[in-house]
């Protein structure tokens, strides 16, 4: 199987992503494709791996994020045994369709 590369590695990226970060004043950049929330946020930052540097791709949500989504899942286990003809939701469909 074809290794597909990870521009998280990528020299001229990382420059790019230094830039960036630099014009924020912070250490990070938030990912802006993402909805930040009071719960969950998607960001990006330089780091190191094995003494390189790399972008790191990061998702910070709270507990009570998480629980939620637990919950979910599981009741959506629970409606597909009980009802066969019941399909899981599509959350990238949806935000297509709006």
């Amino acid at each position: 199987m074809e290794e597909i590369p990870n521009s998280g590695y990528d020299l001229e990226v990382i420059k790019d992503y230094k830039k960036r970060i630099a014009l924020t004043g912070k250490s990070y950049l938030l990912d802006e494709d993402d909805e930040q929330t009071d719960e969950y946020v998607h960001f990006y930052f330089i780091g190191k791996d094995n003494e390189a540097e790399v972008i790191y791709d990061c998702i910070l949500y709270t507990l009570r994020f998480q629980h939620e989504s637990e919950l979910f899942d599981i009741a959506e286990h629970k409606a597909a045994q009980h009802f066969p003809q019941y399909k899981k939701l599509n959350m990238k469909r949806m935000k297509m369709e709006i």
